[in-house]
């Protein structure tokens, strides 16, 4: 099996390795002069992939990876748009963080082939953000969004299985969300605090195994939950100004197997009259 390599180099500027086709894990942490990524060879990594603390990266050539066996980590970094054309498979989770000083200018991701990820999708306070692309995305262990300010646009049309849970909450540009042919989350699906959203619809969607919960998007008129059957735990629709009790009252009196509990409290849209 190759070998864990790990980069932390306070003086390199560069860092190219051509020939380079797997290896065991890569790290690239801690290099503050670090300003450009070439592996165009790379294809594999057998453990996980780190790409975190790089204030001055805005370049990341990875073209040639199919697969990482571990998690995928990028996090604050100068690279304004991340492209991994090839990359087809992730066995654990896919994180993209902000937590390095001075934040990250990541603006966008395309990741076109990726139809496989064994553990969750983080994305977390990217605040340049502006797309998220995973359309070839079949399944995942759920997916967590949160505090991406400038996050408009996500690219979900594929995604069918998810075996943990769904958030998207304080994401304050999201206008419109879309879960076209999901049709079970094995965990809770939360939409919380987004402060443009104004409609979502997973037409597909029969069965939320824990709690549904739609909790203060002061913008939200229009959640699209038609074959929505059954919720396991709890059903909470609450402090939403835009929403019409009635539209809230709709969603729990479609289900065929209500849950323990259901809130539906301060949706103050109106008029209340719906069709």
């Amino acid at each position: 099996m190759p070998g864990e390599l790990r980069i932390s180099a306070p003086d390199l500027a560069s860092m190219s390795a051509p020939s380079l086709q797997s290896v065991g894990s890569l790290a690239v942490v801690g290099s503050p002069s670090l300003a450009s990524i070439s592996l165009p060879a790379l294809t594999s990594v057998k453990g996980s992939l780190t790409i975190d603390a790089d204030p001055l990266l805005s370049q990341v050539q990875l073209l040639g990876l199919q697969d990482v066996a571990g998690d995928l980590s990028v996090g604050a970094v100068n690279v304004a748009d991340l492209s991994l054309p090839s990359l087809q498979s992730v066995g654990g989770k896919l994180l993209l963080t902000n937590q390095g000083i001075g934040g990250s200018s990541l603006s966008s991701i395309e990741l076109p082939q990726l139809s496989t990820l064994g553990g969750e999708l983080d994305v977390l306070g990217q605040g340049q953000l502006r797309a998220l692309n995973l359309p070839a995305l079949v399944s995942c262990a759920g997916f967590n969004l949160n505090l991406n300010a400038a996050l408009a646009n996500v690219d979900f049309a594929n995604l069918t299985t998810i075996s943990g849970d769904v958030q998207v909450t304080q994401d304050a540009s999201l206008t419109d969300l879309e879960l076209p042919v999901a049709a079970s989350v094995d965990g809770s699906v939360t939409i919380r605090e987004d402060g443009s959203l104004a409609a979502f619809s997973f037409p597909s969607l029969t069965t939320v195994k824990a709690a549904l919960v739609i909790d203060a998007n002061d913008f939200l008129a229009a959640p699209s939950l038609p074959a929505l059957a059954v919720i396991g735990t709890s059903l909470e629709v609450q402090f939403n100004r835009s929403l019409k009790p009635c539209v809230a009252q709709g969603i729990a009196a479609r289900l065929t197997s209500a849950p323990p509990q259901v809130v539906l409290s301060q949706n103050l849209g109106s008029p209340d009259t719906c069709p």
